[in-house]
């Protein structure tokens, strides 16, 4: 466990040896502070990686969709179907099964590009789409048939949306307060001040999909992740501020960029200073457990069918067991992809080619969603893998 010792074998193993992965992992890491105290598991990791490099088996298939023209906000996923915005303006509908876009639609109101989709899984067909855009405006549509069921707007300007079941919606702006819209009533039921001192990027809750669950006094909570490299948990009855890792031993050192909530009691944190953390909202003193990456978390995803973590960015991702966040996979690197299968934005039509790796190697991930065997990245060109 000597600090000097790992250091040194690494220096000595790594720091000439060329590679796909030492090259990667140079490129995303090219300072490391002189104090740094974790050699021994950035040796371990790098081991790791470059062995999975070595086995044909860990290659992915990988499919790549030219879906927008602009940055992919975010997506949702249904049995058959991914749904799409983006700040191109338009929302898109891929049949996953027939490879085919299947709606098509630029929201007239949403001039400033879709921050937000949610899928209301209350009706059988699945048919009313929720879209929030960065303008305030809220619409409820039927994509089946394409009616407006529902629009109104929250405010002039909004940093982003979290659509809650039972017609709540959370929405949040830097220099404005956070808040809760009853969508009955076309008002906020909370709003509070979110004293973060700069950008706010993600937002979370507790509050269950169960509507009934969600009374008076009980323990539900609202977490914001902002660019001040704190998280802060706050109570989602009243508003007040419960606790700030600003105090806590092994707090994020960079801007935190994305949340998921694992349990009723706990939540994984991804920033920028490469790491991603998993909490106990019981005991916020510091993280239960810290993973190191080669590059910015950007995006978390948990998908609690398969019991499964993604973290992501810089056109890296890592798949991790949600119950002790041991590593499944580690570091799927897009710039190394040799082959994709290729579905054209305007005609649908499938084709694979043999595509050089300089078109994957700039293209950061901004959203992504999963499911038992896939994962869906969306990206900064526009592009879902």
């Amino acid at each position: 466990d000597n600090n000097q010792f790992w250091h040194k074998i690494y220096e000595v193993k790594h720091s000439t040896v060329s590679t796909r992965a030492n090259f990667h992992f140079n490129e995303e890491i090219p300072e490391i502070k002189s104090d740094y105290n974790h050699w021994k598991e950035l040796y371990f990791y790098k081991e790791y990686i470059e062995e999975a490099w070595r086995q044909p088996d860990k290659q992915c298939q990988t499919t790549l969709i030219r879906m927008h023209d602009d940055r992919v906000t975010c997506m949702e996923l249904l049995p058959q179907y991914l749904i799409s915005g983006s700040t191109d303006r338009y929302v898109k509908i891929w049949d996953t099964q027939a490879s085919r876009i299947v709606f098509d639609g630029v929201l007239a109101e949403h001039t400033k590009g879709v921050l937000e989709i949610y899928i209301d899984d209350t009706t059988q067909s699945r048919s009313n789409l929720k879209v929030g855009a960065k303008n305030g405006q809220v619409i409820t549509q039927n994509w089946h048939n394409n009616t407006e069921i529902q629009s109104y707007r929250v405010s002039m300007e909004v940093d982003g949306f979290v659509f809650l079941p039972s017609h709540r919606t959370i929405s949040w702006l830097f220099e404005g307060p956070v808040q809760i819209w009853d969508e009955e009533k076309l008002s906020p039921s909370l709003s509070f001040p979110h004293e973060h001192g700069k950008r706010i990027n993600t937002v979370a809750t507790t509050l269950s999909k169960n509507s009934e669950s969600d009374e008076p006094g009980q323990s539900h909570v609202i977490i914001t992740g902002s660019d001040d490299e704190t998280v802060k948990i706050w109570d989602s009855h009243n508003g007040m501020l419960i606790i700030s890792t600003e105090q806590s031993e092994g707090k994020h050192t960079s801007g935190v960029n994305s949340i998921a909530i694992l349990s009723g009691t706990n939540f994984i944190s991804g920033s920028s200073d490469k790491t991603a953390k998993l909490w106990d909202l019981r005991n916020m003193k510091h993280p239960i457990s810290t993973k190191l990456h080669n590059h910015r978390v950007q995006c978390i995803c948990f998908s609690p069918a398969s019991k499964k973590i993604c973290t992501a960015g810089n056109a890296g991702a890592s798949i991790w067991n949600s119950s002790d966040f041991s590593p499944i996979r580690r570091d799927i690197l897009f710039e190394n992809i040799q082959q994709v299968k290729f579905m054209a934005k305007d005609t649908c039509d499938r084709q694979t080619e043999s595509m050089p790796v300089e078109t994957n190697l700039r293209a950061n991930i901004t959203c992504m969603n999963m499911d038992d065997d896939r994962i869906f990245y969306g990206t900064d060109d526009g592009q879902i893998w």
